[in-house]
């Protein structure tokens, strides 16, 4: 199959798997009560709302508490959830729609789409139901759309080579790359990344250092092309990554959601990262008056009059204009910060964030690549050159989870696909450490 022809028949698949996803959902849930969707595991409800402020990019961050029956939930950073209220702790009615920011000990923050408190939150008792993750589709959605419509001499020339549509050339060894900290075969793979103008694999078995292998190649893209994109499948990963890169002395960026509290992934975190400049005092400021303004606007949602209409439309105005300034300010920090960065790390889904919209890489590294959709893998592709896939294709494979489509090919990874076609880019990690 031709590459064109491979990414439009994974556009319809990856359709089909929405639908599916939506459907089961939907057919799960439907006509459940509160009750019966907190059995199973679908619904927090009730919940308090501690705090909300405004968080990074301006939007409303809703912190809510969490007591003991409900800190024992199955809800994940990253998720994506339905807000809604209930009058009558049976009937719920949507409010909107966020992403889990952070999970902690008696607390759940959301991320929100909005800069305002939505009023609906006062009508009754607050929950959250799972929902399908729209944005990770979108995000895939819209990778293959324009990969399928690419116009890139050199993106087209790569893709041709994963679907086997043309040969790969030889490799022009300049150096070998030689460190006493490595094996030969992990010695090798760096070699491999460092001079590979199109895509490596590093096929790393259990045991045998991959982690640490993808490190020093890490470290040879820094030192030869700059600034460099780090990804992985899952939020887990990538905060294992940060972890061992810093410990290597690279200056790390962590876009998106950590998985868990951890002091140095936080560091790393480009929220905390941004407070630490001096221009932020006056980001703080601005959300802080941006705050009190809403609240004043506030105080008039009930039965008002006229005149507590127009004070009322005035101190929003007031809030959004503040939020506007807060935003424009943070943006400008943010692209400080990663212009400034050797290592951007993030999801596969994350490395389409808007912040790094304006950002192109020579090369983008994937970790997890075995256990990734090929659309999610192709993602962080659209802003870099060349690939390095680090995986094993006998572990895990990719979650489809309709077992039709998964036979007709969804659920055969990137780094898999690449192997059945090649094996000249490929560098098998031999050396077993853990038994």
């Amino acid at each position: 199959m031709k590459y064109f022809d491979g990414l439009v028949e994974l556009s319809k698949l990856l359709a089909e798997e929405k639908a599916y996803e939506v459907k089961k959902l939907e057919e799960l849930l439907t006509n459940k009560s509160i009750h019966e969707r907190k059995t199973l595991g679908k619904c927090l409800f009730p919940l308090n709302v501690s705090d909300n402020s405004y968080g990074l990019g301006g939007n409303l961050e809703i912190t809510f508490d969490l007591d003991a029956e409900l800190d024992n939930h199955r809800f994940n950073v990253g998720g994506v959830v339905s807000v809604f209220y209930s009058e009558d702790n049976i009937k719920s009615n949507h409010v909107l729609s966020a992403t889990i920011r952070n999970v902690k000990k008696g607390k759940l923050i959301l991320l929100t789409n909005s800069d305002e408190y939505p009023e609906e939150l006062e009508k009754g008792r607050i929950g959250i139901d799972i929902t399908v993750d729209d944005r990770t589709y979108k995000v895939m959605e819209h990778t293959l759309n324009v990969l399928i419509n690419s116009e890139d001499n050199h993106q087209k020339s790569v893709l041709k080579k994963m679907w086997g549509d043309e040969s790969l050339g030889d490799l022009i060894l300049q150096e070998k790359f030689e460190s006493p900290k490595l094996n030969e075969w992990q010695n090798d793979a760096v070699t491999t990344s460092m001079h590979s103008k199109d895509f490596t694999i590093i096929h790393g078995p259990p045991g045998t250092g991959k982690t640490t292998t993808l490190v020093q190649c890490v470290k040879q893209a820094v030192k030869r092309e700059g600034r460099t994109l780090v990804t992985a499948n899952s939020n887990a990963a990538v905060d294992h990554l940060v972890k061992c890169m810093m410990k290597e002395g690279l200056d790390v960026v962590r876009i998106g959601n950590i998985a868990r509290v951890d002091e140095e992934v936080q560091k790393a975190q480009i929220d905390l990262k941004i407070q630490e400049q001096v221009e932020y005092k006056f980001i703080k400021d601005l959300k802080k008056r941006a705050k009190d303004a809403r609240k004043k606007a506030e105080k008039y949602k009930r039965s008002f009059n006229a005149e507590d209409r127009e004070n009322r439309k005035m101190w929003y105005k007031e809030s959004r204009d503040l939020i506007q300034d807060a935003r424009k300010t943070e943006k400008y920090l943010i692209q400080k910060t990663i212009e400034s960065a050797q290592v951007i790390a993030t999801t596969l889904i994350g490395s389409d964030s808007e912040v790094l919209r304006e950002f192109k890489f020579k090369t983008a590294f994937i970790d997890e690549a075995a256990q990734a959709l090929i659309p999610a893998a192709l993602t962080p592709f659209k802003r870099a050159e060349k690939l390095v896939l680090a995986g094993d294709p006998f572990q895990l494979p990719p979650l489809v989870k309709n077992d039709q489509v998964a036979k007709k090919g969804l659920s055969t990874s990137l780094l898999e696909l690449i192997m059945n076609k090649t094996i000249d880019r490929t560098q098998k990690l031999k050396t077993q450490y853990r038994m």
